[in-house]
């Protein structure tokens, strides 16, 4: 999907602006469907495309990115703006209010439940990680607390329990603490 924009630009795929600061042919703006990614170019312009302030030839931006085309008292706009009310066929419909971008009949909103989807089966993957880890230490713990015993005369069985308690304590907490901060 692609779209043309610029103060002399006519036909599909084109979005016409009426500001002098903007060029006949402005810049292009498309979302590469292999890469699912958006990106602008300028067309040299005699006035420039700017993306979020910083001038440039060719982005790959995002869908929010401020795009300005031709400088101060140029036009602002972003792709989703651009790519709003854009039919299957290039032409272009009347933008209704609340109207979802789509991308490859996929609404935006669709597309970020996926992503959530995503983050979550990723620290759900980090948790079992870290307390895999974190199991690591069991067994070395575990075999100083037997040789400790082995080694302990009776009055030390106190600070053997003592110390078994509190790295049984330390191995609980942590892994608590770990799935909460993950859960976030």
């Amino acid at each position: 999907m692609e779209i043309i924009v610029g103060r002399n630009v006519t036909g599909d795929n084109t979005f016409k602006v009426d500001n002098t600061f903007v060029s006949g042919k402005h810049c292009k703006v498309w979302y590469d469907n292999d890469e699912g990614v958006v990106f602008v170019e300028d067309l040299n312009s005699t006035n420039g495309t700017y993306v979020e302030g910083a001038l440039v030839k060719r982005k790959r931006i995002g869908l929010e990115d401020k795009i300005l085309l031709g400088g101060p008292g140029g036009f602002e706009t972003t792709a989703k703006e651009l790519f709003q009310g854009l039919t299957a066929d290039g032409g272009r419909d009347k933008v209704e209010e609340g109207r979802e971008l789509a991308i490859d009949g996929h609404s935006i909103e669709y597309l970020r439940s996926i992503y959530e989807d995503y983050q979550k089966k990723m620290a759900s993957l980090k948790s079992r990680a870290q307390m895999f880890q974190m199991l690591r230490i069991l067994p070395t713990s575990l075999m100083g607390i037997v040789m400790g015993w082995l080694g302990l005369s009776k009055q030390s069985w106190i600070g053997f329990g003592a110390t078994a308690v509190a790295l049984v304590i330390c191995f609980v907490v942590t892994t608590i603490l770990v799935r909460k901060n993950d859960a976030k």
